[in-house]
């Protein structure tokens, strides 16, 4: 599904050096897409950025197990999830990923947290705006949503 060179990599936390394996001292990357994201977000968010936490979707109940979605980046004291996401989303093949994606979208904001979805390029997942990474205004990226 993904192109072949988005696949994860390996970076050492000092030097920059990437890996396609682990390596001592080196942090785990789903994509450069993903990493470039967290560079901008980091660059102008001051506060604390979390990557690749689990977040509760629904409670497990009679017996089901909780269902629960590992985001790209979340800011708590914004209540924000960040996730980067590849044109690859929208392709056919992809189409049982892409019904997740939105499902883990829709009960996230059901649940009060603003999601921002971002690429290098700005295009839709279904009805949802994917937004180009370098025109958010990270200052404030709830003014995406407010309506005007």
């Amino acid at each position: 599904m993904r192109k072949p060179n988005n696949r994860g990599f390996w970076r050492h936390k000092v030097t920059g050096k990437t890996y396609p394996d682990e390596r001592e001292n080196c942090e785990y990357w789903d994509s450069y897409l993903e990493l470039k994201v967290y560079q901008r977000l980091s660059s102008e968010i001051n506060d604390p950025i979390l990557r690749q936490w689990r977040m509760p979707l629904i409670d497990g109940c009679y017996g089901l197990p909780t269902a629960t979605w590992t985001t790209d980046f979340v800011i708590p004291s914004k209540r924000l999830v960040v996730e980067a996401k590849g044109t690859w989303i929208n392709n056919r093949s992809a189409s049982a990923e892409k019904a997740k994606f939105l499902l883990q979208v829709r009960l996230a904001v059901h649940q009060g947290w603003h999601v921002i979805v971002v690429n290098d390029k700005a295009f839709k997942v279904g009805s949802l705006q994917v937004h180009n990474c370098m025109n958010v205004d990270w200052s404030d990226p709830t003014k995406i949503f407010q309506r005007k």
